[in-house]
């Protein structure tokens, strides 16, 4: 990274603040990411994916437990 200093004259005031200019990256490294943020989204959604699976499972599981009781209570 290299780093740039500007500086502007703004009614008398001066003005100092930095700027940041990355070198570029040669074309492995964009393949490099690239593929990592690909993977990084397919790991989202199959987080993603799961929760939904167990919300339903949990759901399943109270729907089961309440049919349980009252079988239960019958006998």
């Amino acid at each position: 990274m290299t780093m740039l200093v500007e500086s502007f004259l703004d009614s008398e005031r001066y003005c100092n603040f930095f700027k940041w200019i990355d070198a570029p990256v040669c074309e492995r490294v964009k393949q490099i990411f690239t593929g990592l943020l690909r993977r990084l989204n397919e790991q989202k959604t199959k987080i993603r994916n799961m929760k939904t699976e167990v919300e339903k499972l949990e759901e399943m599981s109270r729907f089961l437990q309440s049919v349980n009781c009252s079988l239960e209570e019958e006998n």
